[in-house]
Formats: C-alpha cells, structure tokens, sequence
C-alpha cells in the first residue's frame, strides 16, 4: 500500500482509511496491526527506529483497541445484528438502546 498527499499525516490519513477499505477472505493479514502503527504517535511523528517493532510491541502484538468513534459505530451495529438473528425478523418497527460503561446509544 503506497499513498500520497502533501504532508506526512494527510498521506498516513489516506493510508488508514484504504486499510479500512481492505477487504481480505481466506488467509491471515496483518492489517490490525497495520492500523495500530499508524495510529502510534511515534510513528506519526516519524520518530522511531528499525526496532520500532520490539519497543512498541516488547510481548508482540496481541490485537488493538477501538477508537471511541469506532466502538459508537460498531456497538449499534451488533446490536441490530444482534436483534435480527434472535428474532429472525426486523419489521422496523423496534426500538433499541445499546449501553455500555455509561453511554446509551439510541440504535
């Protein structure tokens, strides 16, 4: 993946967002991983070694954390899933409030 733009973090932006665009079936990728780096403030700063990986990741890397707005995004999602899978029909015509910590989400 290769991307361009007049500034390091316009360029490390356009990254991320074709590395959500990624779709990849079948076979192991690297792209949570991917996305954790260029989210590293090191990295974005363009202030880190060929050891990048062994300091930031001494136990290896074991899987990222959601942004808020991606967890506001995703929980709603689930829910409906959620909601369609148990009870095998969606008319529209519920109404669904996810909570989690203390945020309630209106889905």
């Amino acid at each position: 993946l290769v991307t361009y733009a007049p500034t390091r973090d316009e360029a490390l932006d356009h990254m991320e967002q074709a590395l959500d665009s990624y779709v990849i079936d079948g076979i192991t990728h690297n792209i949570p991983l991917l996305r954790e780096i260029l989210r590293n403030k090191k990295f974005r700063e363009g202030d880190f070694s060929t050891k990048f990986l062994d300091e930031e990741y001494p136990q290896g890397y074991g899987g990222g954390e959601l942004t808020l707005s991606e967890r506001d995004e995703l929980v709603p999602c689930l829910a409906v899933l959620h909601h369609k899978k148990t009870h095998h029909q969606s008319d529209g015509s519920f109404e669904y409030v996810v909570s989690y910590d203390s945020t309630q989400l209106p889905v």
